[in-house]
Formats: structure tokens, sequence, C-alpha cells
């Protein structure tokens, strides 16, 4: 009975340990994609032409 617990418990532990790691590895992995879009500049930037009603260039996506 405390084995079948103890596989239980173990088992759950790394369940969840892998979900957080797996969670914290594409949090990193997608803010390194954000990053690596950041700032973008549209061609038409640099001539001052605004791309959008605000006046400033619209976003990538």
């Amino acid at each position: 009975m405390a084995t079948a617990l103890l596989i239980l418990v173990a088992m759950f532990a790394a369940g969840y340990l892998a979900g957080y790691a797996t969670r914290a590895w594409r949090s990193q992995r997608r803010r390194a994609q954000h990053l690596s879009h950041w700032p973008y500049h549209s061609p038409d930037a640099s001539k001052g032409v605004p791309k959008s009603a605000f006046g400033h260039p619209r976003r990538a996506f």
C-alpha cells in the first residue's frame, strides 16, 4: 500500500516538474522569438511616412 502511494506521489511530482520545465522552456523560446522581432522598423519609417492614423509605423504582427 505504501509503495503504491509512494509511486503515485513520485509520478505526480515528476509530471508536475516536467510540465513546469516545459512551460519555462516554451516561455524562454517565445521571448527569444519576440526579441528577435523587436524593435520593428518598416522601410517607410525611416522616410517619416506614418503607417497608421496614430502617426507611428504599424507593428509587424
